[in-house]
């Protein structure tokens, strides 16, 4: 698909931005099942890896 093309003008006619979120909700919408997202276990925030072992928000450390 071309930037010309009509269906990429209107989906990107409010902005990039606008875009990804829109296709950021519509898949986890569809698939959130299957996405699991690494939490701290004591404040619940979001880790920066799978991996991670220290929470970077509240410290809390499970080494």
């Amino acid at each position: 698909m071309s930037m010309d093309d009509p269906l990429v003008v209107v989906a990107l006619a409010d902005g990039e931005t606008a875009f990804y979120n829109r296709v950021f909700d519509r898949i986890w919408l569809q698939h959130k099942s299957e996405i699991e997202v690494p939490r701290c276990p004591e404040c619940n925030c979001i880790l920066k890896t799978d991996r991670a072992q220290q929470c970077l928000w509240c410290g809390h450390d499970w080494h």
